[in-house]
């Protein structure tokens, strides 16, 4: 891992725009002053390379910002992958991280936590690495209330409905 000193002698990081700026050139296809970065093909995340070694600008900004690498991961509190201004950064464990999840491309509803079940609308969370089931509701609205509360109630500051 690149270390905090290394990390401030190569860029200036801009928390409110969450941008990183070259202040060191350190390779042959990079310039003082440009911005850093490159969006990866198959995660869609901001990487910067170090010393032959890539890594996500959301880790490298917490790593400039408080001096230690994060423990776990860094939540987009907004779920924009490329927003990485430091009051949209936060530390957060898997479980944290998959709370603030945005709505996954193959629920056949279009409401995180239901689904259709016998012609009802079943609700149910994840938390702790264990699914717990909320009830069987008649409109997808009911069930999808039924989420959000006990995702308020598990996840607190990090439940996205």
């Amino acid at each position: 891992m690149v270390t905090y000193e290394r990390l401030r002698s190569l860029f200036v990081y801009y928390p409110a725009t969450g941008v990183f700026v070259r202040i060191k050139k350190n390779s042959i296809n990079t310039e003082v002053g440009e911005i850093a970065g490159t969006i990866h093909k198959s995660s869609g995340r901001m990487m910067l390379k170090i010393d032959g070694r890539q890594y996500t600008a959301s880790r490298l900004a917490f790593l400039y910002m408080t001096g230690k690498s994060p423990s776990e991961f860094i939540d987009h509190v907004n779920c924009d992958i490329l927003d990485n201004s430091w009051e949209n950064l936060r530390e957060a464990t898997r479980s944290q991280n998959g709370a603030n999840a945005m709505i996954h491309k193959n629920n056949k509803v279009g409401l995180k936590g239901v689904s259709l079940c016998y012609g009802k609308y079943r609700a149910q969370i994840k938390s702790g690495g264990k699914v717990k089931y909320l009830g069987l509701y008649s409109s997808p609205e009911e069930a999808y209330l039924a989420y959000v509360n006990a995702a308020v109630e598990h996840h607190g500051e990090f439940a996205r409905g």
